[in-house]
């Protein structure tokens, strides 16, 4: 996995040590709370999510796009595959956690409970540019 040209000033190999999870880069923690910065770089979109628990999202492949998201509240199954010739994996994603999937991963979120995260993507998220850029995957997971 390579980390994309757009966030290499912010990302280092060791935050994405645990691929597809991604360290959190910079936390400031002080008396009054915290921040964190989950991304930094250039980008196109920023998108709070929210979903039922139950409900499936993402089932599908981007050519070009990638996006590293945080889950604010709730539990996922996230399933990826590094390529389409790959058998997908499985890992579970809790509240305050990243993650990321690069171009060309075929990826898919499974919500145990009511969710909501942030997903930042290096591409306009217009329904046009989206759906050029995605090829659907409903048979693959």
């Amino acid at each position: 996995m390579e980390i994309p040209n757009e966030l290499k000033p912010f990302f280092k190999d060791e935050h994405f040590i645990s691929y597809p999870k991604v360290q959190i880069p910079q936390e400031f923690l002080d008396r009054r709370g915290a921040i964190r910065n989950i991304a930094d770089g250039s980008f196109s979109d920023v998108a709070v999510i929210d979903s039922k628990k139950g409900s499936i999202r993402a089932n599908h492949i981007h050519f070009d796009d990638w996006h590293i998201c945080y889950l604010v509240y709730g539990k996922m199954e996230y399933s990826w595959a590094d390529s389409l010739e790959s058998k997908p994996r499985k890992i579970l994603i809790s509240k305050g956690e990243l993650f990321f999937t690069p171009p060309k991963v075929p990826h898919q979120m499974k919500f145990l409970e009511d969710s909501c995260f942030i997903a930042v993507a290096k591409l306009s998220r217009l329904q046009t540019n989206y759906e050029e850029d995605t090829k659907r995957l409903d048979d693959f997971f």
